[in-house]
């Protein structure tokens, strides 16, 4: 079973744009779930054989860009955005160690920070939720 999950909350701005990605994906008839954090993602992700996980990452390029990688691409310096709790990486990292034979791609969409209490997204990343959908759709077939 392939999981489509969309990270990150949305009242600090760009960091909700997984969650953004998700709705956009439930429109069009795709089950997309959505998670405040890694713990929550950890457990959606109980039973799968395969995730695509869509979340924000910091340092990965301009605010916009949309990066498909596996767990551990991200290069020094690019980490996804962890506001508290379990982080989404810690979250994979445990998924894959309960189950080694989860298949996991992430679909990381740049931004510049996640500034805790703005609302919405910014015009860069609100730009980018179609590409990033339209990555969860390639990937899912």
């Amino acid at each position: 079973m392939t999981v489509v999950v969309g990270v990150g909350q949305p009242l600090d701005g760009d960091d909700g744009v997984g969650r953004v990605v998700a709705c956009r994906l439930r429109q069009e008839g795709i089950a997309a779930l959505e998670a405040g954090d890694g713990a929550s993602l950890l457990a959606l992700l109980d039973g799968a054989s395969r995730a695509v996980v869509i979340d924000a990452a910091v340092g990965a390029g301009p605010p916009g860009q949309v990066h498909v990688l596996r767990p551990g691409e991200l290069p020094a310096g690019v980490h996804p955005v962890s506001s508290h709790g379990l982080s989404v990486p810690e979250a994979l990292q445990l998924a894959r160690v309960l189950d080694p034979a989860l298949e996991v791609t992430v679909v990381a969409v740049s931004i510049a920070e996640a500034p805790i209490g703005a609302e919405g997204l910014s015009p860069p990343v609100t730009a980018a939720v179609e590409e990033a959908a339209a990555r969860v759709r390639t990937l899912i077939g």
